[in-house]
């Protein structure tokens, strides 16, 4: 590899001496590191069995990186800054309001399982808390007060997913924070409300509603049934799993179970979320042959994809899920191949970590080098891929997920 290396390096300084073409200067000995680790990442992708599995302080690590550039990127009106360039500093002008809902939600996710406060997010939730609550927007449903967020602060219609991850990002920092309760009450029953009202007969979910008509539309979504089970799923938690929480959640059980509702890769990341936690309080052995044959049928297409440069988190975000269905029920046999999995995909998708060692990176499509302008604001964001050089909320978010439910939850060891 350091022959390769060196053999670059030397072509690539005889034609842009000094790092002259990259758009902050970059020394001899940071594009020579550059391109080390380049090659690596190569070889990586495109020789699987150099990946070696993460250890759990590797693991750890990741996690400190990615909770603080998260946490960074809550800007002070509590919005989080979308998308961002590491190696040009800027930001795209594009944003999306259900994944701005799911960056309150990972780090909820966070505080619900940071039992010693190491990340000391509570500022950063109530700031985000705050923001969706000024997109907050009233209306009726069937006859029930309802409270849901819009995509802007002068808009009426509402996606279930968006109120659905937000509601359980409260959650979570009232679960954490009991003195918090009274604080946010209202709120979380408001969400409450809608999201128990957008639940049809069959068990499904109504994806939009306006609060200027009290209209819903009966058109359903994958994700939005998805969400909106986790939802409902956390909130009868949070109640103790009264009898008439328990009554809604087996309804939407019974259909996503159902042949009704085939196998949908936008469904499985929070089917296995949310069947993971019911399973919890009620363990069904059509819960465990489900996630058995929908993490076959899902993890089929990713054999031939183990060479892609891609950002697969919420791929494996599902898998991990899953995996704790499955844990108790299945042999270390039958469970192996969702181990390697597992390991795989996280120690694959840690390449796309902006690190120390990745402030610099060479782009090899356009033949430069690419130097983070801002270190502090790269740092530990992912990648969207190898040739994306963009850190997403949404990925950030998704990566974080699977690599914390990996070291809590399967691993049982502490942040």
């Amino acid at each position: 590899m350091i022959k390769n290396t060196l053999s670059l390096f030397v072509i690539v300084t005889l034609v842009f001496p000094f790092g002259a073409f990259a758009a902050n200067p970059v020394s001899n000995t940071e594009m020579l590191n550059s391109l080390e680790n380049e090659i690596s990442h190569l070889q990586k992708i495109k020789n699987p069995s150099l990946i070696n599995t993460l250890s759990d302080d590797e693991i750890r690590e990741i996690i400190n990186l990615g909770t603080n550039w998260l946490k960074a990127a809550n800007e002070p009106d509590g919005h989080f800054a979308y998308e961002y360039f590491p190696y040009e500093d800027r930001y795209a002008d594009d944003d999306n309001i259900v994944r701005q809902a799911g960056a309150l939600f990972e780090l909820g996710e966070i505080t619900r399982r940071d039992t010693n406060n190491k990340y000391d997010l509570d500022r950063t939730i109530e700031r985000s808390i705050k923001y969706f609550e000024k997109l907050t927007k009233s209306g009726k449903y069937n006859g029930k007060s309802v409270r849901c967020i819009t995509s802007d602060i002068d808009g009426n219609v509402c996606k279930l997913g968006t109120t659905s991850l937000a509601f359980i990002g409260i959650i979570n920092y009232v679960t954490a924070n009991p003195d918090k309760v009274k604080k946010y009450d209202k709120l979380i029953e408001g969400y409450a409300s809608y999201i128990i009202s957008m639940q049809k007969g069959t068990g499904g979910f109504r994806e939009v509603f306006s609060t200027s008509t009290n209209i819903a539309e009966e058109k359903e979504s994958s994700y939005a049934n998805g969400e909106a089970f986790l939802a409902l799923v956390r909130y009868a938690k949070w109640k103790n799993y009264p009898t008439d929480l328990q009554s809604k959640i087996k309804l939407t059980v019974n259909y996503i179970l159902s042949s009704k509702v085939p196998f949908d890769a936008s469904l499985y990341l929070w089917a296995m979320s949310a069947l993971k936690d019911w399973d919890e309080f009620k363990p069904d052995a059509r819960h465990v042959i489900y996630a058995r044959s929908y993490s076959d049928w899902r993890m089929s297409p990713f054999k031939s994809k183990r060479g892609d440069v891609h950002n697969f988190c919420p791929y494996i975000e599902g898998v991990v899920s899953a995996y704790s269905i499955m844990e108790d029920d299945l042999s270390a046999k039958d469970l192996e191949k969702y181990d390697k999995e597992i390991d795989f995909w996280l120690a694959k998708s840690a390449l796309l970590q902006v690190n120390d060692k990745s402030l610099v990176k060479y782009d090899v499509m356009k033949n430069r080098f690419l130097k983070a302008p801002i270190p502090a604001w790269a740092r530990g964001g992912f990648l969207t891929g190898h040739l994306e050089p963009s850190q997403r909320i949404d990925f950030t978010q998704h990566c974080l997920s699977a690599y914390m439910q990996k070291l809590v939850d399967i691993d049982n060891k502490s942040l």
